[in-house]
């Protein structure tokens, strides 16, 4: 045998023993085992027969592309069988090793609420009516609150240039007659017989006031809120209200009902009329800047309400944009 034969068998035999390495290699690497495809389990992302968290955390690394699944191992790892592997799966997998039912839908975590401001106190200059004003409670409320806005206006320049005045309620063989208190004042604020004014009206008084100045600010009436919730929307903003109640929160009741001068209409006045500037509220009470005593003053939330539910709950706000 030659020297050239026997070099060419011997580069045969290393070849088949190179071969034979590679393939075992390989084989290692891609752990295609024919006789582990048929113990697949499902959620079993790392193959050892177990689903645990361990699984949950593979499949979350490959759903971030941080490492690669064998074949066999994916199959394992797609939990909810949509072809993919991501969060979804791990969620399942996570779920189930809990002994929890991996497809049951998580529902979201309501939105903290913020705890409820349980007092709050709007600090404004009172104002008396008194002794100038006898009857002008809404003229003198209103006023405090467009001062606290920082409108520069008096009382007296109020009542004078932007109050409409009507006719007080006067008898006439029995019966009554009046102008529109949600028009006009009835009488003279000026004068122990006046009478006073309601929401809608006073709101076209500071409406008139409010279009002679340049600051962007607006004024509305509402019959349909009640004192809490003028709290709640307003006063925890630092927004006073103009609220229509009784003096000294006595028990409301019905007075006269006049017929509306010029018209076939009638409406019942509720007394002791009184309107007062609603700043505050805590745990047992409201606050009020009353015009009646020039102070602030705290009444029962019992007595406010049943004397603002009683006056038709007529409230004013003005804000200022």
């Amino acid at each position: 045998m030659n020297q050239r034969r026997l070099i060419s068998i011997f580069v045969f035999v290393l070849s088949v023993l190179m071969l034979f390495s590679v393939s075992a290699f390989a084989e290692e690497v891609t752990g295609e085992d024919t006789e582990n495809t048929t113990q697949i389990v499902l959620g079993d992302a790392n193959g050892d027969g177990k689903v645990n968290a361990a699984d949950a955390r593979i499949v979350l690394r490959v759903a971030a592309g941080l490492t690669k699944l064998k074949e066999i191992n994916f199959v394992g790892a797609d939990y909810n069988k949509d072809n993919m592997i991501n969060a979804a799966d791990a969620r399942c997998i996570l779920r189930h090793s809990a002994g929890l039912d991996p497809f049951a839908k998580t529902e979201p975590k309501p939105e903290p609420q913020p705890e409820p401001v349980k007092s709050k106190l709007i600090k404004i200059t009172p104002v008396c009516q008194y002794p100038e004003y006898p009857a002008g409670c809404e003229s003198v409320a209103a006023v405090m609150n467009l001062n606290y806005l920082g409108f520069n206006i008096t009382t007296r320049r109020f009542i004078d240039s932007y109050l409409p005045i009507g006719v007080a309620p006067y008898k006439v063989d029995g019966v009554w007659y009046s102008s529109n208190p949600n028009e006009s004042f009835l009488g003279d604020p000026a004068s122990e017989k006046g009478w006073g004014i309601w929401a809608k009206g006073l709101n076209t008084a500071i409406q008139r006031y409010l279009d002679t100045q340049t600051k962007n600010a607006t004024v509305s009436y509402t019959y349909s809120e009640t004192l809490s919730s003028l709290c709640e929307k307003y006063i925890v903003n630092d927004v006073p209200v103009l609220v229509w109640v009784t003096a000294y929160m006595k028990e409301p009741y019905k007075n006269v009902s006049p017929i509306i001068i010029g018209t076939n209409k009638t409406f019942t006045w509720i007394s002791p009329n009184h309107c007062m500037l609603l700043v505050g509220f805590d745990e047992t009470g409201y606050y009020f800047n009353d015009p009646i005593t020039g102070k602030c003053e705290k009444y029962s939330k019992e007595a406010s309400d049943i004397a603002f539910k009683g006056n038709g709950s007529q409230a004013v706000i003005i804000s200022v944009k």
